[in-house]
């Protein structure tokens, strides 16, 4: 075997090995009946050769190619470490660090090239990439963008002064990012730049309403527009998106984040420094600010309480509709309620305590519910209420969401259910004395209400059909019943 085969041989091993697993031992295995004045001789040409001479058994094709740079650093993803030209995969090590955070893209921006921070060789032996450990950083243009002026410690394994990372950009949190932090805490919104960034820039944390290419409703980067991190700052002629105009898209918006809105449109919604007041577009122009279905109800009733909801929901199993209809409508059971039984009506939208960012309504209880009355909405029951209670105390308890229809004994006990009710109402039912023959002014023979607003009312109406009853005693005399009793 010449020297010649001998170079053959072990460039194709080297095609199906690691360069840094290799050794002389390794290399030249075979050849112990070499002399060492031989043995030099090999290692000599190996080294200065580097199997690229123009020899026709020289580096196998795909060496010397720049699709096979992983075959020494990288993997069969990509020619980024991990694996490093040691061998290591730690992204804690310099070598590896946050290489395949930038050359796979994530959350913030697509993938990045190899060339955003290197000059990357077309061939194994270009001038400059075999040289002495470490690699060279070589910032590219959009590093660069805006006046960046990028630098690398490798000392303490951070970049600074990069655009990619904010350095032209205000009220970023983590614009010098550490190389061998490989998580979310660098990537997040806030690391590069404020959300949102100070003034001049103004004080709407919705992005999208001014990059609208840029960021989504729901605000995250659009990775297909690749406007994010491309070296401009992309903003909106029309700074809203489109179908802005429907009321489920601004409407919803501006239930989440009214103060956004202020930003460009002014304090009162007057126009702004945008110089258009929501009044221009509203049919009746201000008057939206004080009718109330204009953001929910409408549907069964004109006095805003949903069905609809405030993002459209018209179902009673959803909290944001539930039993309002059944309150604010008359029923054979009571009267309307107005809205101010359960909550304080404000006379507009903005109103102090309306729109304050609060998720749900407050609820603040009057008669008839008890002024001690509780909701909870993680079980969405309304409980120590007068008005579904018995009558004599405040310890009723109802699903808010139910659909259920409710009956007398819904709340206080009948003639087959008595048990509940004050003083002497079970003997009298259980003789088929009927409601009507002490409360003829509220009820009928038939069991109907007859005056819904004497009915659950906090107030006891007895009023006998024949004789006389007295509340300071509560005692009666009804000559054709029975004589002077005391309740």
């Amino acid at each position: 075997m010449n020297h010649r085969d001998v170079r053959k041989t072990n460039c194709m091993k080297i095609n199906s090995k690691t360069w840094n697993q290799y050794s002389i031992r390794t290399i030249f295995s075979d050849q112990r009946a070499f002399s060492l004045k031989g043995v030099a001789l090999l290692v000599a040409l190996f080294i200065f050769s580097s199997c690229t001479s123009p020899l026709p058994d020289g580096l196998p094709e795909e060496i010397s190619t720049r699709g096979e740079c992983s075959i020494c650093h990288g993997s069969s993803d990509n020619a980024a470490p991990p694996r490093s030209l040691s061998g290591s995969d730690l992204t804690t090590d310099i070598a590896v660090g946050a290489h395949q955070i930038h050359l796979t893209g994530g959350a913030i921006r697509a993938a990045l090239p190899c060339e955003s921070c290197h000059t990357v060789p077309a061939t194994v032996d270009q001038p400059g990439h075999q040289d002495p450990s470490p690699a060279e950083i070589i910032w590219s243009a959009l590093a660069s963008s805006n006046g960046s002026t990028p630098t690398w410690d490798r000392t303490n394994a951070r970049c600074s002064s990069v655009y990619c990372h904010g350095s032209s950009l205000s009220g970023g949190i983590v614009t010098s990012p550490a190389w061998t932090v490989v998580d979310s805490s660098q990537t997040a919104c806030g690391s590069c730049h404020g959300t949102p960034p100070p003034p001049p820039h103004e004080t709407n944390n919705q992005c999208y309403t001014c990059h609208s290419g840029t960021v989504t409703m729901s605000g995250e980067i659009n990775i297909l527009s690749s406007q994010h991190i491309n070296g401009f700052i992309e903003s909106s002629d029309n700074p809203h998106p489109t179908g802005w105009a429907d009321a489920t898209i601004h409407g919803y918006a501006f239930f989440d984040a009214p103060e956004g809105c202020k930003t460009c449109h002014g304090s009162d919604l007057g126009g702004g420094t945008s110089g258009l007041s929501c009044d221009s577009c509203h049919a009746g122009g201000e008057s939206w600010r004080t009718d109330c279905t204009y953001c929910h109800g409408g549907l069964d009733n004109t006095s805003g309480a949903p069905p609809y909801g405030l993002l459209g929901q018209t179902s009673v199993s959803i909290k944001a509709v539930g039993a309002h209809t059944a309150h604010l409508m008359e029923s054979p059971s009571h009267t309307a309620w107005d809205c101010t039984v359960c909550h304080v009506v404000p006379s507009a939208w903005d109103d102090a305590g309306h729109m304050d960012g609060v998720t749900g309504a407050e609820l603040m209880f009057t008669p008839p519910s008890g002024t001690g009355a509780v909701y909870s909405s993680s079980t969405a029951t309304c409980s120590s209420l007068y008005c579904h209670g018995n009558g004599r105390t405040v310890s009723g308890s109802v699903l808010w969401t139910s659909s259920t229809n409710l009956s007398c004994v819904s709340c206080h006990g009948y003639y087959t259910n008595y048990g509940s009710l004050s003083g002497e109402h079970s003997k009298h039912l259980e003789e088929a004395v009927r409601c009507s023959s002490c409360h003829q002014t509220i009820i009928n023979s038939s069991n109907i209400i007859i005056n819904k607003t004497a009915h659950i009312n906090a107030v006891r109406d007895v009023s006998l059909s024949s004789g006389v009853y007295y509340p300071s005693t509560r005692s009666c005399s009804i000559n054709d019943c029975h004589g002077s009793e005391s309740w």
